[in-house]
């Protein structure tokens, strides 16, 4: 008989004081009563996704839960209570208690995501001080004013049943806003390996986050990129609306690759084979790629590409030209 492996993170789960109880509760809240639990594989059942990559959080009105800029590793359900959405002016670093940070460098960001490391961008402390399961490290000396936030701010509030921090979560990339707890909260937090597998085996997941990409960041990132800047609102919503947000590969990427190395079976997923006909232009929103020529029986690395790097651009404007025989050259 052959054992089932279960993923090795969960030997630390989420939060181990998670009971049945609480799970069953979870799994009947709206986001989740009508997932099809048979879709997931033995290895990865819904309820042990649950048990194992998530937990419920308190924060109090005017805590901070995410900050705009920190890199994101969860994801957030609105169980009960309201958050509110900072747009505009936006908070100053000195109110959300975080000194301004220095810029990376591409290979000081590669260097960063590949050795190990003990710290995380988000840390949460899940004991309050009134003993509850509660908030985060920064909510627990970062309390706003949320009168003077209702003064000063431009909000939108997200209730009961609304999730947000996936697009951060699933990209690792940097929080787009900061969030506050409006009122007296109790949030779902789910770890980004969770939320991965709730996208990958769940139609409705997968839909409401791609959904929510194209809603919320996608037009953003277009604009914010010199080849979409100067289109109009119509012409943009036309790229917008012809874009496919894709996944490659594994978020943890740099530890299963150092463990291959280790057992000399390193693989790497192809996004686009040199030869290949170009049927998009692609945009790296998070991660890190990998571009390589053909030689002989091998290949040489010509460069890495990653956040906002784009790859095609040259072989899309030869068919826009009108050349036929084109093809990918690396």
């Amino acid at each position: 008989m052959n054992a089932i492996l279960r993923p090795q993170r969960w030997d630390s789960p989420f939060d181990d004081e998670l009971n049945e109880e609480q799970v069953a509760s979870i799994l009947s809240l709206p986001a989740f009563v009508d997932i099809d639990s048979t879709r997931f594989p033995a290895q990865i059942p819904l309820v042990d996704i649950i048990a194992n990559d998530a937990r419920l959080v308190r924060f109090h009105r005017g805590d901070v839960v995410v900050r705009e800029g920190d890199y994101g590793n969860s994801a957030f359900l609105v169980v009960d209570g309201s958050v509110c959405v900072v747009l505009t002016p936006g908070l100053p670093a000195s109110i959300l208690g975080r000194a301004s940070k220095k810029r990376r460098g591409f290979f000081s960001a590669l260097a960063q995501l590949w050795k190990n490391r003990n710290d995380v961008p988000e840390v949460r402390n899940l004991k309050g001080s009134d003993g509850s399961k509660a908030g985060s490290a920064e909510a627990e000396t970062t309390r706003v004013d949320m009168a003077r936030v209702a003064s000063t701010q431009t909000t939108v509030q997200l209730n009961a049943g609304q999730i947000f921090g996936e697009i951060a979560a699933i990209a690792r990339s940097p929080r787009t806003a900061t969030i506050l707890a409006a009122a007296d909260a109790t949030l779902l937090e789910i770890r980004w390996q969770g939320l991965r597998e709730l996208r990958r085996y769940d139609t409705g997941w997968r839909e409401r986050i791609d959904t929510a990409y194209r809603a919320n960041a996608l037009k953003q990132h277009l604009m914010e990129d010199s080849l979409f800047a100067q289109l109009s609102a119509e012409e943009l919503d036309k790229v917008a609306a012809a874009t496919l947000f894709e996944t490659y590969g594994s978020l943890d990427w740099n530890v299963q690759f150092k463990r291959q190395q280790q057992n000399g079976t390193a693989k790497e997923i192809p996004i686009v084979t040199e030869g290949d006909y170009p049927d998009g232009l692609l945009m790296i929103r998070g991660g890190f790629a990998k571009v390589t020529r053909r030689i002989g029986n091998g290949e040489r690395v010509l460069t890495y590409l990653s956040a906002g790097s784009v790859f095609g651009l040259g072989e899309f404007y030869r068919i826009w030209k009108g050349d036929a025989d084109v093809a990918m050259r690396s």
